[in-house]
């Protein structure tokens, strides 16, 4: 089955239940088949060697996963469980073990209208397992893991169009804004400013590639940040202390519209571990096809987009020298408006693009472990003369031969020059 998840699942623990009670606390395997509105080249399997449990997921993330109920008998009850604790809308304080959830050790009370606990610490969702009689058409999910057939190719980056590749940074963090509001965004270096629909805060190229980084400024909240209407591929995650590695297997063959910068990637925070999908930073690369227009980006928590943490880009065409109006819609028609602009719409932020080293675009790390190597040789001839979309299609020719051979050939024991993200350490 097909699930499409707007929510978070953390789960904690592979054990049984109590003795006799034919109840299991084991976790459920499952494969990611989409991150946010795409599918992925490949199906991530989960529990992998970087989590044991489907990601964190803030507000607007949309994960689609598979689950294959068949391995169970009818009338199993398998259950979604939230073991992250909260007791403000800043983030999570604690993660409660599943058992203690599942067992009711964990029972929160409310004394006065004031909860003990977080009351949505709990199980959320029931799946009743129920014999199927029809014929099965679906594809296995495990016929296109890495390594194996691929689902929608990515369209990869070149070395040299990042390297020339116009850079823009985005900081989100909460501050006096211009209006007095406190939910502010700074581009590029320049002021902490609160939305204004008539101010262009960037203004990308039609087929123009280019790199964002966005920031959150304060580790206190986490910024899930919308860009509309174009998808990003990420290159690079960052902590606070300037450190970057890769994003994790589930994101690396992804195309996401919503970035979570978060402190939940520093070791420590709040007292959990860091996560492999949590990060202060996020470097984006993205390409601007078609629609030109004005669009928006924005933090998508409720409280802080509602008070002003959003800017307006354009998507405009090489040369353009003239802004476009802004539109003012009515219930009955829609008038057009002055527009201001930044003084980094075109140039966006040079001191970012000195700074930046993107990572190298190895075509033949066929297992996306940051090197070219033997491993690689063994994938490649475990597909070799396969045709169709496969891993080690390199050169997307749509057959496994050796022109292939010869792309892990030139590349061989070249490394991006990045860590793996680290492993989610939750047990």
């Amino acid at each position: 089955m097909r699930l499409r998840v707007a929510n978070n699942d953390q789960t904690s623990g592979d054990m049984p239940g109590p003795v006799g009670s034919n109840t299991s606390y084991s976790r459920v395997s499952f494969h990611m088949i989409a991150n946010d509105g795409n599918i992925m080249e490949h199906a991530i399997p989960f529990p992998n060697v970087q989590s044991n449990d489907l990601p964190v997921q803030s507000i607007a993330e949309r994960y689609d996963i598979i689950v294959d109920f068949s391995q169970f008998p009818e009338g199993t009850r398998l259950y979604m469980v939230n073991t992250l604790s909260h007791d403000s809308g800043q983030g999570p304080q604690t993660v409660v073990p599943l058992a203690d959830i599942l067992s009711g050790v964990f029972q929160p009370s409310n004394l006065s209208n004031v909860w003990t606990e977080d009351p949505v610490v709990s199980k959320f969702l029931e799946f009743r397992v129920q014999t199927y009689t029809g014929t099965d058409f679906s594809m296995n999910p495990v016929d296109y893991e890495l390594g194996k057939k691929m689902m929608i190719p990515l369209v990869r980056f070149t070395d040299a169009e990042l390297a020339a590749a116009k850079h823009r940074t985005f900081e989100f963090g909460k501050s006096n804004g211009s209006d007095g509001k406190p939910w502010t965004i700074k581009t590029d270096g320049g002021d902490k400013l609160s939305a204004n629909v008539h101010r262009v805060s960037a203004a990308p190229e039609h087929n123009e590639l280019e790199i964002w980084h966005i920031v959150n400024g304060g580790a206190s909240w986490a910024h899930p940040v919308h860009v509309h209407f174009e998808e990003g591929q990420i290159l690079l995650r960052g902590n606070a202390d300037g450190t970057k590695h890769h994003p994790p297997l589930w994101e690396v063959g992804a195309r996401k519209d919503v970035y979570r910068v978060s402190g939940l990637g520093e070791p420590g925070f709040l007292g959990l571990p860091g996560l492999p999908d949590s990060s202060m930073t996020i470097d984006v690369a993205i390409r601007f096809r078609e629609f030109m227009g004005t669009y928006v980006e924005h933090c998508h928590n409720t409280q802080h987009e509602d008070t002003a943490m959003l800017l307006r880009w354009d998507a405009e065409q090489p040369g353009q020298l003239l802004r476009i109006p802004t539109p003012m819609p009515s219930w009955d028609r829609v008038n057009y408006g002055p527009t201001d602009q930044l003084g980094s719409i075109k140039t966006g932020d040079q001191f970012a693009a000195l700074a930046f080293t993107a990572p190298l675009q190895l075509t033949a790390d066929l297992n996306n472990d940051t090197v070219v190597n033997l491993l690689d040789v063994g994938l490649l001839k475990s597909n070799f003369l396969f045709q169709g979309l496969w891993t080690a299609d390199i050169n997307d020719d749509g057959t496994v031969n050796l022109l292939d051979v010869g792309a892990i050939k030139s590349q061989f024991l070249f490394t991006t020059g990045f860590p793996l993200a680290p492993t989610n350490p939750m047990p």
